[in-house]
């Protein structure tokens, strides 16, 4: 099926989204989420943000990087501030059509801070781009699970995406290792201990 056509389970997912009361964080000229009504207003958005900063170094005055320098450096990307936007999600778009979504980090805040539709759009990207190494979330916090993210990742994996999640001591900070991981997206949350 089609990404921007929700099956049943994505539809319901969409239905239980809106039920939780959560303010909205999907900017207006993205798409209502799965799910809205077709005549609802438009979510309220937040003030504009600045775009993400991006790890890619820039090239000297005058001087455009070559495609391989541009695949060679994978793309960091910080929402733990701004959240989970269309701005980040635009970003990973154009790494994706360079050809450096590969090995690509997202660190986020905590699972409850991320904007459900551009979780959405960002699995989306792993699994049409199927990047290897592939793409790291990075959850901070002590998050030990993805609570309502848990549906649309769910429906993402029906639909092909291979994901793998990873965890890490509660409070760690340290990168993990993503390489030979045979997954299109890791997903890093805080391990419980027992």
């Amino acid at each position: 099926g089609s990404w921007d056509a929700p099956s049943g389970a994505a539809r319901m997912f969409g239905q239980a989204c809106l039920a939780t009361g959560a303010p909205p964080r999907t900017p207006a000229r993205v798409s209502a989420p799965i799910g809205a009504a077709p005549n609802a207003p438009p979510p309220r958005t937040a003030a504009p943000s600045t775009p993400p900063m991006l790890a890619t170094p820039a090239p000297p005055p005058g001087e455009a990087p070559s495609t391989a320098e541009l695949q060679a450096v994978p793309v960091e990307l910080d929402a733990r501030q701004e959240g989970l936007s269309a701005a980040i999600v635009a970003a990973l778009r154009s790494a994706k059509q360079r050809g450096g979504l590969g090995g690509a980090v997202v660190r986020l805040a905590t699972p409850e801070e991320t904007d459900l539709e551009s979780f959405w759009r960002v699995l989306e990207l792993a699994c049409t781009g199927h990047p290897r190494p592939p793409l790291l979330l990075q959850f901070g916090g002590d998050a030990m699970d993805l609570g309502a993210l848990t549906a649309p990742l769910a429906e993402a994996e029906r639909r092909g995406l291979k994901a793998e999640r990873l965890y890490r001591p509660p409070g760690s900070v340290e990168d993990v290792e993503i390489q030979g991981i045979d997954a299109d997206v890791v997903i890093v949350l805080a391990q419980q201990l027992q």
